[in-house]
């Protein structure tokens, strides 16, 4: 049937081209339809959602479908256009039957192209459809990522460009005759509209103050190790920029975090006070304690004229619960969130499309994707923030990459910078979650495919931070900003059998040693002395650290304190025990050594509940007690670590020394630094909790008075 309109043709090219994109929609829907967290399912999640948040999921689908139409209405018309060019060109027959074929075979590829150039380019976030399922699916991913070359994947680029350049070119020209037109009917209306135009758009551009610093910039990333830094001696050339960093500055290169999970280890830089002071002493706070929190730092700063604003990804959602940021490009979670994210993540077909602005815009949910934490995507939003922040008189900007935390989901190239390609287990491309209450068995070979994914996550933060220095000092700010690189914790990955992970206890190093490295403002940097301090250094010495620095008065009455002398060389250094507590263990059993040295209370399903309010997952007030009663806590000099341990048994202690094995427990309740550490943690408990000693435990006065149910601890049971 010939076309009697090119109208019509563009009609029938969009229905057909949508028509494909629906049986797609559809496909993923039917194959792909459960509920998981970070690709764990639970049933008892599950029934939570489908039987309350059901008219939020269908909302959420039908969203999703939409997308899925234009995208392929859309590609029909371009390959609708690309038809019309052929069939112009060699004076072809423009039919409805040639029409429906080629929107039908080029959709479809066009799909194809876009899945198969994201699964090489994101194979995380494709795990579970295609690798996890075994068989031709996962040979076919492996194929992808290992063995088609490259040279491809550029080629299905420039098909792609082929494809929708075109119609678009077309679009762009039809716009143009039409402002010809509009141009030969109204030409002095026209003709002021194109002068005066530009002038407002220069004039908007430059509007603005100039930009006077010393403006402050923190980069980080989450579980970013101490020892993946290459200019401590450590892997080469994993990290040349953070390197580059250190060479020009300042470093602590034995600080130490309060409690190594993300909320309260934020607060504790933010306020310069330990957990019991600001108060968020787990990822779960309650509303009353985050609105009782003051995150001093971005407070302060905004009092004293500085624009503060914070770009965070998946990790950074706690950034939109912190008040003090003018400007927050952070994910906000909460179950909502949760249910909108997983509705999004079983179309893996739709994914390929949203790696971009426009995807973030319509999917706000993308940013609290954990399998594909693309430290590019945060660069180029930190890139557009300083555009505006360049013409502000000062800023603070606070920069939280994610790439380094599990589940390592780094992209390409980095992905496979470390790893063995022939490496076939089930971390090929990702540390999936596993259940803590099963035992899991861990061979060297898999250790060895997690570590290279961590290091491959910690390159591609490295090129990332690169990409930010560079653009400081393209547009003139580098050598008037104060640039600070640290993490919120370490991460343990398998060091002496200590599992994986950060927040669950004290054994080692590296869940709380951080990198702390401060690339001063030219005018500063003349005043600093010495490139690096090792003796023990917290993280609540930052704030008022900086402040000195900056000099500016500090009125709150914090704990941490300044290094500032040291820094400038009047003090050769400052005596400090450090201190740290851990957070919520997540689940209530398994094999792991901390599981069975604890107090017990639920896991986390029916520890937390769903706040009202706002849907936010929250800890129960009625557990609020026994969770803090619960921690591990550490202290430790420079010589000497010592572990608290409360358990349903009573306490336990644990004795190491840092420069000894870190497996031999010395404690005996003689040994002369057991006694001053352990009579130093008294002293601090007492003076940051006003807690007494019931039993052996710490127990903080005034505790007692809270709501309790059958679940809270029964102190009579601790002999």
């Amino acid at each position: 049937m010939m076309m009697k309109s090119k109208a019509g043709a563009y009609a029938l090219s969009f229905s057909c081209g949508a028509a494909v994109y629906f049986i797609e929609y559809l496909f993923c829907l039917l194959c792909n339809s459960y509920f998981a967290v970070m690709g764990v399912k639970s049933h008892e999640i599950e029934k939570i959602v489908f039987s309350q948040f059901k008219y939020l999921i269908v909302l959420s689908q039908l969203k999703i479908f939409f997308v899925y139409i234009v995208i392929g209405g859309i590609s029909g018309l371009c390959i609708c256009y690309l038809v019309y060019l052929y069939s112009e060109k060699f004076r072809r027959e423009l039919n409805a039957k040639k029409i429906i074929i080629s929107t039908l075979f080029f959709t479809f590829a066009l799909s194809l192209i876009f899945l198969i150039y994201d699964i090489s380019t994101h194979p995380a976030l494709y795990n579970e459809v295609f690798y996890a399922k075994g068989g031709i699916l996962s040979e076919f991913q492996i194929f992808l990522t290992d063995r088609m070359p490259r040279f491809i994947m550029m080629i299905f680029r420039i098909i792609i460009i082929l494809l929708f350049l075109p119609f678009l070119m077309a679009l762009v020209v039809g716009v143009f005759k039409k402002i010809i037109t509009l141009f030969r009917m109204y030409p002095r209306f026209i003709g002021f509209t194109l002068i005066l135009i530009p002038i407002i758009v220069i004039i908007i551009l430059s509007w603005g103050d100039k930009n006077e610093g010393p403006n402050l910039l923190i980069l980080s990333s989450d579980s970013f190790r101490y020892d993946r830094i290459s200019a401590y001696g450590n892997k080469k050339n994993l990290t040349p920029n953070i390197d580059k960093l250190i060479n020009e500055g300042f470093s602590f290169t034995n600080l130490h975090v309060q409690l190594p999970r993300t909320f309260p280890s934020w607060y504790c830089i933010l306020t310069g006070e330990y957990p019991s002071g600001h108060g968020i002493r787990h990822m779960f706070p309650r509303r009353e304690d985050i609105l009782k929190a003051e995150a001093y730092l971005p407070l302060i700063l905004r009092e004293r004229g500085y624009t503060t604003s914070v770009v965070a990804d998946y990790a950074g959602d706690i950034f939109s619960k912190i008040k003090g940021f003018d400007r927050k490009l952070t994910p906000y979670f909460n179950f909502n969130i949760m249910i909108m994210q997983n509705s999004l993540e079983i179309h893996f077909l739709l994914l390929p499309y949203l790696h971009n602005r426009i995807g973030r815009l319509i999917f706000p949910e993308l940013r609290w994707f954990s399998h594909n934490s693309d430290p590019g995507l945060l660069k180029d939003e930190v890139i557009r923030e300083l555009n505006d922040l360049s013409k502000k008189k000062r800023f603070f900007l606070t920069v939280f990459f994610s790439v380094t935390h599990f589940p390592y989901a780094s992209p390409y190239p980095y992905y496979g910078m470390f790893t063995n390609k022939d490496y076939r287990g089930k971390y090929k491309y990702l540390k999936k979650i596993n259940d803590p209450t099963k035992t899991e068995i861990i061979t060297n070979e898999d250790r060895e495919q997690i570590i290279s994914l961590f290091d491959g996550a910690c390159r591609a933060l490295d090129e990332s931070i690169g990409s930010i220095i560079d653009e400081l000092k393209t547009r003139g700010l580098y050598d008037n900003t104060i640039i600070i690189f640290t993490s919120d914790h370490g991460e343990n990955i398998y060091d002496c059998d200590f599992e994986l992970g950060h927040g669950q206890h004290f054994r080692g190093q590296y869940a709380t040693h951080v990198p702390f490295i401060i690339k001063f403002n030219d005018e500063y940097a003349n005043r600093m002395k010495i490139k690096k301090y090792d003796g023990i250094a917290e993280q609540i010495d930052f704030l008022p650290t900086i402040m000195d620095v900056m000099g500016i008065n500090l009125d709150e009455d914090v704990d941490g304190v300044s290094f500032k002398d040291v820094i400038e060389g009047k003090r050769k250094g400052i005596k400090k025990i450090a201190y740290s507590e851990t957070g919520i263990w997540f689940a209530d059993e398994g094999d792991q050594f901390f599981q069975k040295q604890r107090i017990r209370y639920p896991a986390v399903q029916k520890l937390c509940e769903i706040d009202e309010y706002n849907n936010e997952i929250v800890l129960r007030e009625e557990y609020t007690d026994l969770v803090n009663i619960a921690k591990h806590r550490t202290v430790f000099d420079e010589n000497y670590k010592l572990l608290y341990i409360p358990t349903r048994d009573g306490v336990q202690f644990e004795l190491y020394h840092l420069r000894g094995s870190a497996l031999k427990n010395l404690y005996h309740k003689n040994h002369p630094h057991f006694k001053s550490l352990y009579g130093y943690l008294k002293r601090f408990m007492k003076r940051t909790e006003n807690a007494e000693i019931i039993n052996g435990l710490f127990i903080p006065k005034g505790m007692g008075n809270r709501r309790k149910d059958s679940n809270a601890l029964n102190l009579s049971r601790l002999k």
